[in-house]
């Protein structure tokens, strides 16, 4: 009955039944609330329904002992569960995941975007954010190409209930839509609003890491007044670490873009293909991962700047 859809550091995904699929946390209860509130920034059409499940401990057990085989990361404890909508539905689409990251060039990282200067301590990339950001399709193609050859885990793919590994993915998008999957990416992504917005809440409440304060209360602080620091009516205390949390949730989504040949109700026409955006992911992050990364950020700034990325004005 259950299927491993995907695993990240916080999640696992697992199809339940044919449209839905169950949302299990590994670290904290998840808030549907909070991520209501970033995917209502972003638009209601980009949004997923969801709703917390409650499920028994033999209920959970028997989840990750049916998936154990086939899960790449370790670990059995399970914060709590959220019901939603399967993105994966074997109707006809083939539906891409892309992890946009940083799609604008922080002053402390300069002329070197913050993607960039990371992937030289991890693995090599060809892939600089600013490039499918930039609003210009050749620089977008070009982007998604560089995903396709160095994904990293920031592209996935699947089809007809099928994890295809990208390059692979690629050759199936071309022979099944007729052309690459650079190009219609491009286009869908040039049409549709979604990267400029999520640029505009990226940049509207990102700041210096070096700069803020750390303090236990901020994850509390954050949970209780989403929506406030989001509207910019907040008056209390932290303001800027509340809003670099919010702003690390909109760097780290991931985007599901579904695209079939057949018009679909919730789908978009372009040209003679039909796409659907989603944004996924949209968890809070804790001043824990704050913690954790201000040793990395220090780093990343102090590293030679030996590339030029080029950002592009914000519209919106």
């Amino acid at each position: 009955m259950y299927q491993l859809l995907g695993e990240g550091n916080a999640n696992l995904v697992v199809k339940y039944t044919d449209t839905q699929v169950l949302r299990l946390s590994k670290q904290k209860p998840p808030s549907i609330k909070y991520s209501k509130s970033l995917s209502e920034c972003l638009g209601e059409t980009y949004s997923v329904h969801a709703e917390d499940m409650e499920l028994d401990q033999e209920t959970i057990k028997n989840i990750l002992e049916h998936i154990r085989l086939y899960r790449t990361r370790s670990g059995d404890s399970i914060h709590g569960c959220v019901l939603m909508d399967n993105l994966a539905l074997n109707d006809g689409r083939i539906l891409v995941e892309i992890k946009p990251k940083w799609g604008f060039l922080p002053s402390e990282y300069a002329p070197t975007c913050r993607f960039c200067l990371h992937s030289q301590l991890k693995s090599a990339s060809l892939y600089c954010p600013l490039d499918l950001y930039s609003n210009h399709i050749p620089r977008m193609e070009h982007a998604i190409a560089s995903l396709i050859s160095t994904p990293n885990n920031n592209l996935s793919m699947r089809h007809r209930n099928q994890l295809l590994p990208p390059y692979h993915g690629s050759k199936v998008f071309e022979e099944y839509f007729g052309r690459p999957m650079s190009t219609v990416l491009a286009q869908i992504l040039f049409h549709d609003p979604i990267l400029q917005r999520l640029k505009h809440w990226q940049q509207r409440f990102h700041h210096n890491i070096t700069l803020l304060d750390l303090n236990d209360e901020i994850d509390h602080l954050l949970t209780r007044n989403v929506a406030s620091v989001l509207d910019g009516s907040y008056r209390g205390p932290h303001l800027s670490s509340l809003q670099h949390l919010l702003s690390m949730t909109f760097k780290d989504l991931s985007l599901m873009i579904a695209i079939k040949k057949d018009p679909t109700d919730g789908f978009i026409a372009l040209d003679d293909l039909y796409y659907q955006i989603k944004a996924v992911d949209l968890d809070q992050k804790s001043i824990r991962n704050l913690s954790k990364q201000l040793v990395l950020e220090q780093q990343l700034q102090s590293l030679p700047k030996n590339k030029t990325c080029i950002p592009s004005p914000l519209t919106l």
